[in-house]
């Protein structure tokens, strides 16, 4: 008769927390749904260095519960947030390498050193630029690395096709982007970049960096007098560092149209913008972790489909500020106005 009533004991136990959705050792973000028992739970890890990542990271939140809501998983996220400093990066790494970690999610910047800490992880990288040290990167054997392209290279042109519509008169433009030999460098979008300025008449004032302190030093001490607008360049070191360029752009010495990729960083003052929503690489990046945990495919055979879906937008304060008059023709092209 015990053996009766412990037995029951334990079924109500498992029916109780089936029926009212009772968390037990949950943590960081881990969720039991009401009705359901998780056959597994996945811890997933976010590096995050820079204001790009954040959104970016939200959306794949988003978009990877509704995927453990729907298959019946269970998901515990933990976040490290840095900066863009090779020893701050180093230090994350090291913080994450002391956990149990099943998939870490982060910005191409950040895979050198997971990947020195973390060999066995598997790492999404999104927002990936450099899609020459992608494709490398996923040849080399025993590869646990996945890259998304931020098709960076394929519309590099029509973004200074679109400015030259806002801003007839540009004739110098200022190119910031990382060191040519670099690891985070984008050759690629740069002979696009070339080619569209020499056929408009276009001079591109081209600045290469390596470290953020050289960028920060820069925007002191440059003479901004001689150049028409600054334009976003679409590489992994400006993307770590766009805080700087959104900052500096605004400031009295600067006051210069600055040409962005997307949505966010239009948003927070650039006056355009062309490219996709960043939050489509988080929502990418969820199905990319599905097929890689619960699938058990190969970080480097699971597929990124992004729909060639890039926006134009136009930040009509900051044009009002800076003077400049967005024609009507481009505000009924525009995707996004932010007033």
């Amino acid at each position: 008769m015990r053996k009766v009533i412990i037995l029951l004991g334990i079924i109500v136990g498992i029916v109780g927390v089936s029926m009212f959705g009772f968390s037990f050792m949950l943590k960081d973000g881990e969720t039991l749904a009401p009705g359901r028992l998780f056959v597994h739970t996945y811890v997933v890890a976010f590096l995050d260095y820079n204001l790009l990542l954040s959104p970016t990271l939200r959306e794949f939140t988003r978009s990877f519960d509704q995927l453990g809501e729907r298959e019946h998983f269970g998901i515990r996220y933990q976040t490290v947030n840095t900066i863009f400093q090779p020893e701050s990066l180093r230090r994350a790494a090291e913080i994450l390498g002391s956990e149990k970690i099943d998939l870490i999610v982060t910005g191409q910047a950040a895979v050198p050193y997971i990947r020195e800490k973390m060999p066995q992880v598997p790492v999404i990288s999104i927002l990936t630029a450099n899609t020459e040290a992608a494709r490398l990167t996923t040849e080399q054997p025993g590869n646990r690395t996945a890259f998304i392209d931020s098709s960076a290279s394929l519309i590099t042109g029509d973004r200074l096709l679109y400015a030259l519509k806002l801003l007839p008169g540009l004739k110098t433009l200022l190119v910031l982007k990382a060191a040519k030999e670099g690891p985070l460098a984008n050759p690629e979008a740069m002979k696009a970049l070339r080619k569209v300025a020499a056929e408009n008449g276009v001079t591109l004032v081209e600045k290469q960096f390596s470290t953020r302190e050289e960028l920060n030093k820069f925007f002191l001490n440059y003479d901004f007098n001689s150049v028409d607008a600054i334009f976003r360049y679409p590489d992994s070191f400006i993307t770590a560092n766009m805080d700087i360029l959104l900052a500096m752009s605004r400031q009295p010495q600067v006051r210069k149209p600055l040409i962005v990729r997307n949505r966010t960083e239009l948003e927070l003052g650039g006056i355009l913008s062309y490219g996709r929503d960043v939050e489509d690489y988080g929502a990418v990046a969820a199905t990319m972790a599905y097929d890689i945990l619960v699938k058990k495919i190969s970080p480097s055979n699971a597929e990124a489909i992004l729909a060639h879906d890039f926006k134009f937008g136009v930040n009509r304060s900051v044009a009002t500020s800076l003077g400049i008059e967005i024609p009507q023709t481009l505000l009924e092209q525009a995707d996004h106005i932010i007033e």
